[in-house]
């Protein structure tokens, strides 16, 4: 049975309907059938091109930005942004601005005293070294919410492994 055989009468005379969004990222290509009008999913997926991204936090306190940098640095790829301070300057949190940008093959990971933001420039296939920052990551900042107070609610989007 071919991707284009309808399954409730088994014609082959069929037509392309669209694409349905299935969970995960993935479109599968619909098709009709002709005979009895019925509607089915081909048997081909296609990845949607989203790349990859899903934030978290940390919620009382603050991560170690330098001792993180230390251990991550023997493994991954790390660098230090540091803005500029005026010591005039009067907002809370002045101090907590320093961020690291951690790199494996894909995955990029941006980390500050309570958040991280996990991305792909492209959207690709995690590798073994991507898979290891993001259980890392997720280690280190536990939560999916900026706040302890139900709202703002995020779920981390699927991927692929190699």
């Amino acid at each position: 049975m071919s991707e284009k055989t309808c399954p409730k009468c088994g014609s082959v005379e069929t037509r392309k309907y669209g694409w349905k969004i299935l969970a995960g990222g993935k479109k599968a290509q619909m098709f009709q059938c002709k005979r009895c009008g019925s509607y089915f999913r081909g048997k081909g997926l296609a990845k949607l091109s989203e790349p990859y991204r899903y934030t978290r936090f940390r919620w009382w306190n603050k991560i170690d930005l330098e001792e993180v940098e230390k251990d991550l640095s023997k493994e991954f790829s790390v660098k230090k942004f540091s803005p500029s301070r005026d010591e005039m300057e009067l907002a809370l949190g002045k101090d907590e601005r320093d961020e690291l940008m951690v790199s494996a093959d894909t995955l990029t990971a941006m980390l500050s005293a309570f958040r991280a933001v996990l991305f792909q420039k492209e959207s690709a296939s995690f590798t073994e070294k991507d898979v290891e920052l993001r259980k890392i990551v997720l280690e280190l900042y536990k939560r999916e919410r900026p706040t302890p107070f139900p709202w703002s609610f995020s779920t981390e989007p699927k991927f692929e492994a190699d």
